[in-house]
């Protein structure tokens, strides 16, 4: 089975651009911020964190054991992905990577925290916006279809 996971910082419309791709290429998209929200009122950021990305495994193995592909939305850096590539084989890594100036832009309805703002410059800062294992979709000047067409593009090369 072929997955993919789709990285970028906090705002960055990775939810926006794997939900569009997954309802095209009829997959599973599993939104790792939502499993924290599970355990954030009791477990620290850094534990949810690592507990996040130790599970990503299962719970690709158990889609793709019911014949069901998955899009995984989540910031990956070089770390975890040295942690998790010899687990995940058969995915492929996009990043989502609108300028710094736009992800910390208050965009549609949503408004952002000052954390999720100082989380964006850390992930600017570290190079989690655009890792050296993921392809890049430079959504400065692009929108959601237009980014979903050009990972399509990509996958059928």
């Amino acid at each position: 089975m072929k997955n993919i996971w789709i990285s970028g910082s906090i705002n960055s419309g990775k939810s926006a651009v794997a939900k569009v791709l997954a309802k095209e290429l009829k997959m599973a998209v599993i939104e790792l911020d939502i499993l924290a929200t599970f355990v954030e009122d009791w477990m620290s950021f850094d534990e949810y964190l690592k507990l996040n990305y130790s599970i990503v495994p299962e719970i690709v193995e158990t889609y793709n054991k019911k014949n069901i592909s998955v899009v995984i939305v989540y910031p990956i850096g070089e770390v975890q992905y040295g942690a998790l590539k010899d687990a995940l084989k058969n995915i492929t890594y996009f990043t989502i990577d609108p300028s710094f100036e736009i992800a910390v832009t208050n965009r549609g309805e949503r408004s952002l925290t000052d954390w999720e703002k100082d989380r964006i410059r850390y992930h600017y800062d570290n190079n989690i916006h655009n890792p050296a294992f993921a392809t890049r979709i430079d959504t400065k000047d692009k929108n959601v279809e237009e980014s979903k067409n050009e990972i399509l593009t990509i996958l059928a090369e």
